[in-house]
């Protein structure tokens, strides 16, 4: 039962859209996973959410103080010596949410050596909380939807509401309209982050007087000694302290000083070994606690569930428990459910925690290790055994932010500017098909909610050009070219990089000397539609590799990997050695991602080449050739396959891999004289 080793996992996760609240703003859960081994195989797991604007703590220091300080100090320590491990983590000043996170997880590993609950552990009372839910910073009507949607669809009847802005009257609006919104019989309670002075809490409590609210948190900065007692004189509720109680000693200080009338305990802050001292002294006084909500992941929510949930006190009042649902996504295999207002304990050893290792890999920013995920392709999974590519990761903030970038640079050389006619005639089209919509599919406010909610995630994650240019682009395509002779075209996706390599008509594209896939020699000719062969046009091409990822979108692959552009002999001919790629998966992991899982369809585009043919005097064609008999080809998220666009790669005679032939038919350029 001694500990062996401690991990120290960083990750991030997005959030459904920025939490606002007086200390700050937070867009991302930088979060670190803490893992406690024992010599026995045991393995306790607990979550650091650092709040560097309360606590002096970032995903970073956390890391390093886990692993250079914490860990060292405790290996060889048995997981029953609590009191030894506390001793030594206290050795550093400082660093409470990394303090608390390794005592979760040494808990975790008790309750599995020992085969019982960390609930029954530590006291067993219940094994269900009621819930609370924070409503952040927003407009009145944001705030009040919000509530709403989480009273109807997780049956929560309390809530947190973040004040602590100027003028003080926006809060004191919010809480009137929820008030009005939600009725008499829901609670309704106010935390401040030290936002206010101790007479702008005053005056705003007072006018807040008839909404019946249950406490205030928090609402003066921890080090105005006098004014929060003079605050806590004049108020007519509760009192509670949160930021300025994170150890025994300032909770007694808060409390016999007058400062503050109860607590809230916070598991991410003071782990369950101070926190059972924290409960004992309240218990003492015949003071009330709430336990409280760090913006924790779903990791961190089911640690503080398993506290709460152990004594008479914790259990009380309703717990803070919700603030995962803002995430995007998480690390549980099992995900947590809020039902009828409630949060169920994990019955089992330990906390119940079960990490999903594909999501893990996915969102941890330590670049020294990656495990390969499940949902990916097989050719995606083979990626992460290959030598040099260990650190790929196609993210979709980095695809988004690289594609953005190309976009705005594409769109500063663009032509003149739209006429305020035609951007009416459009905008305004595309806004009553979108009111047409909402008639005939009845949208409701919570699916409206929704949809805002996402389209500013969208923004955030940079996948503007990635939801465009999937589900857009190939109808603004199939108008563009509707009158074209010669060859057919299709969108050109977001991946397309400008002045890559010029090639001769016989040439290799740029890879890798090891590169996998099969070779493929991709051969054609560019003629006018006259017949007339186009000597010096130029096949500008471009391709994933056989993972499915693109240069310069992806990281660690060389600049130019599968890009070049190839200028036709003079009979306008040309022969492309290459790799044939690979079907891939558009990036998943950010707003695009979440549309797909929730509408329940694919993100998989087949297999396909890029290419952009242009020659004097015509007009360019835009194109991508997919392959005969390839998966997704009749199910592609883009829409963006037709049949003249299909190959049918044959053997070579040599047996080295495969080649196949497609001409190019283009157009004459437009007379500017007749547009």
């Amino acid at each position: 039962m001694k500990i062996s080793r401690v991990e120290a996992i960083p990750y991030a996760i997005p959030y459904r859209k920025p939490l606002r609240f007086a200390s700050g703003e937070v867009l991302t859960a930088e979060h670190v996973l803490v893992r406690v081994h024992t010599d026995d195989g045991v393995v306790g797991t607990a979550d650091a959410p650092p709040r560097p604007f309360t606590y002096g703590e970032t995903q970073t220091s956390v890391r390093s103080i886990v692993a250079d300080a914490f860990g060292p100090a405790i290996v060889g320590t048995s997981i029953l010596d609590r009191e030894v491990v506390l001793a030594r983590l206290n050795r550093t000043v400082g660093n409470p949410v990394a303090k608390a996170a390794v005592d979760m997880a040494i808990w975790d590993a008790i309750g599995q050596t020992l085969g019982a609950s960390v609930t029954e552990l530590l006291g067993g009372w219940t094994d269900r909380l009621r819930v609370s839910h924070m409503v952040g910073f927003a407009p009145a009507a944001e705030m009040v939807a919000e509530a709403e949607r989480m009273r109807d669809e997780h049956g929560v009847t309390t809530f947190k509401v973040k004040v602590g802005r100027r003028p003080y009257r926006l809060d004191v609006d919010a809480c009137r309209a929820l008030r009005e919104a939600l009725g008499p019989d829901v609670e309704l309670y106010v935390d401040g982050n030290r936002g206010w002075t101790a007479s702008e809490a005053a005056r705003a409590l007072e006018e807040m007087a008839d909404l019946g609210l249950s406490f205030a948190e928090e609402l003066c900065p921890a080090d105005d000694v006098l004014g929060r007692r003079w605050l806590v004189q004049q108020a007519t509720v509760p009192m509670f302290a949160d930021e300025s109680v994170a150890r025994p000693g300032e909770v007694t200080r808060e409390l016999l000083s007058g400062a503050a009338t109860g607590i809230s305990i916070k598991t991410s802050r003071t782990g369950f070994t101070t926190s059972q001292r924290l409960v004992g002294l309240c218990e003492g006084l015949g003071v009330e606690v709430v336990i409280g909500n760090q913006i924790d992941s779903q990791v961190g929510s089911l640690c503080a569930a398993a506290f709460g949930a152990a004594y008479p006190l914790t259990a009380r009042r309703p717990a803070e428990l919700s603030n995962f649902l803002d995430m995007t996504d998480d690390l549980l295999a099992e995900p947590l459910v809020i039902e009828d207002g409630e949060l169920r304990v994990r019955q089992g050893p330990g906390l119940g925690i079960e990490i999903d290792d594909d999501k893990l890999a996915r969102y941890r920013q330590d670049r020294d290790h990656h495990q390969p995920s499940k949902e990916r392709s097989t050719t995606m999974t083979q990626q992460l055994d290959h030598p040099e590519l260990t650190e790929q990761d196609a993210t979709a903030a980095a695809s988004g932010a690289n594609a953005t970038a190309v976009f705005r640079s594409k769109a500063a050389a663009a032509g003149p500017a739209i006429s305020k006619e035609r951007v009416d005639e459009v905008a305004t089209a595309a806004i009553r098909a979108l009111h047409d919509v909402i008639r005939e599919k009845q949208v409701t406010y919570t699916e409206y909610d929704h949809l805002k909610s996402w389209l500013i995630q969208v923004g955030l994650d940079g996948e503007w050009p990635l939801f465009l240019d999937v589900w857009l682009e190939h109808v603004v395509e199939e108008v563009a070219n509707a009158d074209r002779q010669g060859s057919k075209g299709t969108i050109e996706g977001p991946y397309y990089v400008p002045e890559s390599p010029e090639l001769p008509a016989v040439a290799t594209l740029p890879m890798r000397d090891d590169e996998p896939g099969t070779d493929l020699v991709f051969q054609g000719q560019v003629r006018s539609v006259d017949g007339a062969p186009l000597g010096g046009a130029v096949v500008d091409i471009w391709h994933a590799d056989d993972y499915g990822f693109y240069s310069q979108f992806a990281p660690s692959l060389p600049e130019w990997l599968f890009r070049g552009r190839v200028v036709t002999d003079e009979e306008g001919c040309f022969a492309i050695g290459t790799k044939q790629p690979a079907p891939y998966q558009i990036p998943t992991d950010g707003s695009c991602g979440r549309l797909i899982d929730a509408a329940g369809w694919h993100a998989w585009r087949p297999a396909h080449i890029h290419l952009k043919v242009s020659a004097d005097g015509h007009q360019t064609v835009t194109s991508q050739l997919y392959f005969e008999g390839g998966e997704y080809v009749e199910t592609d998220i883009a829409d963006a396959v037709k049949p003249e666009l299909m190959l049918a790669p044959t053997p070579r005679a040599d047996g080295q891999g495969n080649e196949v032939t497609y001409d190019f038919v283009l157009d004459p350029a437009h007379d500017p004289a007749h547009d």
